[in-house]
C-alpha cells in the first residue's frame, strides 16, 4: 500500500469516527442541558467525563487531518478538506463527502448547544450571586 493510500485511509478512518463521536457530543451535550436546569451536579459531572475523551479525540484527529492535508500541500485553503476528498477514488468519495457534511453539521450543532448551556450556566451564577450579595435589594423585584 502506498503512503497516499496509507493517508487517504486514515482520513477515511478518521471522518468516520468523527461521526460517531459528534454524533455522541451531541447527545451529551443535549443532556447536559436537562443536568444543568436541574441543577444535578453528580450527574453534571458524569456526563463531563463523558465528554472530554471525546472532545480529545475529536482534537486528535483534527491536528492529524491538518497534517496530511499539509503533505498534500493544502494547509490554509478555507476548502482544504473538500478539495482532499476530491482526491478519492469516485466510489469512496460520495461516502466520505457525505460523512464530512455530517462531521461539518454535527460540529456547528455542539457548539449551538454548548452557547445554549452556557447561557444556563451564567444565569445560574447570576441568580446565585444575586443571591450572595447583601446589597441586592429584592431579588425578584422585576427589574424595570
Amino acid at each position: 500500500m502506498s503512503q497516499r493510500d496509507q493517508l487517504f485511509g486514515i482520513i477515511e478512518q478518521d471522518v468516520f469516527d468523527d461521526v460517531r463521536d459528534f454524533g455522541l457530543l451531541n447527545e451529551h451535550m443535549n443532556r447536559l442541558y436537562s443536568l444543568l436546569l436541574a441543577r444535578d451536579t453528580v450527574e453534571i459531572n458524569v456526563v463531563n467525563e463523558c465528554i472530554l475523551p471525546l472532545l480529545d479525540a475529536v482534537r486528535g484527529r483534527a491536528r492529524r487531518r491538518s497534517k496530511v492535508m499539509g503533505a498534500f500541500q493544502l494547509r490554509g485553503e478555507p476548502q482544504a478538506m473538500d478539495t482532499l476528498i476530491g482526491y478519492f477514488a469516485p466510489d469512496r468519495r460520495t461516502r466520505i463527502q457525505t460523512a464530512w457534511l455530517n462531521v461539518v453539521s454535527s460540529a456547528e450543532r455542539c457548539l449551538l448547544l454548548n452557547e445554549r448551556n452556557g447561557k444556563v450556566l451564567a444565569t445560574q451564577s447570576e441568580i446565585v450571586q444575586g443571591l450572595l450579595d447583601p446589597h441586592a435589594g429584592d431579588l425578584y423585584a422585576p427589574g424595570y
